[in-house]
């Protein structure tokens, strides 16, 4: 099954959005004092479970999912949405 290039237009503008709101986070990570703005601005969210790790004597697997992002990142996902869909 493929899928249409509209698809993949949504899931690179996701991708390119967190990316990009990802590099601007940590340049106002490196540039802003501590304080609030910052600490809200960059406030990391996290959600997924943690790694497992499952014995079957003959090999072991590890398995793990973490997705971690911040405000940023959420704010540039949805530029890019809204640029994707004006455009």
């Amino acid at each position: 099954m493929f899928l249409r290039p509209t698809t993949y237009k949504r899931v690179t503008a996701v991708l390119l959005g967190a990316l990009a709101g990802d590099l601007v986070g940590e340049i106002i990570r490196r540039l802003l004092p501590p304080g609030t703005v910052k600490d809200v601005v960059l406030y990391p969210i996290s959600f997924g479970f943690s790694p497992f790790t499952l014995d079957l004597v003959i090999f072991k697997i590890t398995l793990g999912l973490t997705i971690s992002f911040n405000l940023m990142a959420l704010l540039f996902v949805f530029l890019m949405v809204f640029l994707l869909w004006k455009f």
